[in-house]
């Protein structure tokens, strides 16, 4: 089976192939929510082309610029800082793509959706595409059961999201955007065994820190802290297995050519 970053990898190369460009070399995309940059870097490699990333983080950005300088690939990646509940600080029809990875949507309001959709439409040049692998909750997701509401309590805080939309939620917000959607679907592997392979190694790790604590290296509040990761790993586990959340959704949706 493969490892926590060999599906990671997987994951992306879909991804980008979901954008379906053009001409990979003389293509520009946006990613949404880039982080430290790692994808966008992954992507621009890929592609050849351009990447540039948009993140609330000063911290991570910054972190992405110095990779991207290390790399010698600064002349194809371009970070910078920004809220994505805010207009995008870029010209209309300037991207060639756009994506996100657990990044956006898990970070939304149901009421704050159109304005982000509206966005993502505006700078994206027509005929291109959003592509998205995010947390999302699945149709079978119920509110009004006790048990589905009390694994989102438990999991939410350990995928370190703010909010749990619904895709029809996301894929209303987009069409009222304008797009056009084309794929609307669960992940196409379960993240769950990953997701065990985390909470064993969380496992192993807290019998080290039940030691050095007992002997007064470390405070109490770190053992604390794993319980909460291997709980809320645990409660990821039945969530997904019992398929009511999703933690790589995939939508595509494209901008109408002119």
């Amino acid at each position: 089976s493969k490892g926590l970053f060999d599906n990671q990898l997987i994951c992306e190369q879909a991804l980008l192939q979901e954008l379906n460009l053009r001409d990979l070399k003389s293509s520009h995309l946006l990613d949404m929510g880039c982080g430290r940059g790692r994808i966008a870097h992954y992507f621009a490699t890929l592609s050849g082309g351009k990447v540039s990333g948009y993140n609330i983080d000063p911290n991570q950005i910054e972190n992405a610029i110095d990779w991207a300088a290390e790399t010698n690939m600064s002349d194809r990646l371009d970070f910078k800082v920004g809220d994505h509940h805010e207009p995008l600080d870029y010209d209309s029809e300037s991207f060639d793509g756009c994506f996100s990875v657990q990044a956006v949507w898990p970070f939304f309001k149901k009421e704050e959706l159109d304005d982000c959709a509206r966005e993502m439409y505006r700078v994206l040049k027509p005929g291109s595409r959003y592509a998205c692998s995010e947390y999302l909750l699945s149709p079978y997701f119920d509110w009004n059961n006790q048990e589905h509401v009390a694994l989102h309590k438990t999991y939410l805080p350990t995928l370190a999201a703010t909010q749990s939309m619904y895709p029809a939620d996301v894929c209303a917000a987009l069409e009222r955007a304008g797009f056009k959607i084309l794929t609307s679907a669960p992940s196409k592997k379960p993240a769950w065994p990953i997701c065990e392979q985390k909470r064993n190694l969380i496992f192993g790790i807290r019998k080290v820190i039940r030691l050095l604590e007992k002997i007064r290296i470390l405070p109490s509040w770190v053992e604390e802290s794993l319980e909460l990761l291997q709980s809320g790993g645990q409660a990821w586990t039945d969530a997904e297995k019992a398929k009511i959340a999703d933690l790589n959704w995939r939508i595509v949706a494209e901008k109408p050519a002119v």
